[in-house]
């Protein structure tokens, strides 16, 4: 690989990684209302869609491939129990990806092979830690009734979507 390239890598990954750190209210204060976790799930499972969409088309490795169709998967479902209880609880959903996660996209979709691979997956465990720590707090406060309780269904979801990052995150780092 040459300097640029490497670079150029260099740049878009850690670029990624700090991006990550905000991409949901991973470690949102307590009281933070029904709304808010409706707009942040909404907006994450909508860039999961869109991610594994691109992963599928950017990356041979079974690791991510496997990962990519299980997010587009569960993150469809999780999408549409959330759109049906947002409407019956007269919550906003937001029309499009904010231009924070949109960027993130952006990003990702500029990298190819085995970069690709490295940072959807580094992308990827960053985003479920925060996801984890999101629904946890929607389902402890209680801000909502049927909001809590669908992130208490959605939890064990995205924990294991976090188990499941991090170990394509080791077969991507531990290929040559």
């Amino acid at each position: 690989m040459d300097i640029r390239r490497y670079h150029k890598f260099a740049v878009a990954s850690a670029t990624l990684a700090l991006a990550a750190v905000p991409m949901v209210a991973g470690a949102a204060p307590s009281g933070l209302t029904a709304q808010h976790f409706v707009t942040e799930a909404a907006a994450t499972n909508k860039l999961e869609i869109k991610l594994g969409k691109l992963a599928q088309r950017k990356s041979e490795n079974p690791a991510v491939l496997s990962f990519a169709k299980k997010m587009l998967s569960d993150h469809t479902r999780l999408q549409h129990k959330l759109v049906r209880t947002a409407k019956s609880e007269h919550l906003k959903l937001p029309d499009s990806l904010p231009p924070k996660l949109q960027h993130k996209y952006q990003q990702l979709s500029q990298l190819s092979g085995r970069q690709f691979n490295k940072a959807y997956a580094r992308f990827n465990v960053k985003g479920h830690e925060q996801a984890v720590a999101l629904f946890k707090n929607e389902k402890r406060s209680h801000n909502d009734a049927a909001i809590s309780k669908l992130a208490a269904s959605g939890l064990p979801v995205i924990q294991h979507h976090l188990s499941m990052a991090k170990h394509m995150q080791q077969a991507v780092t531990t290929k040559s």
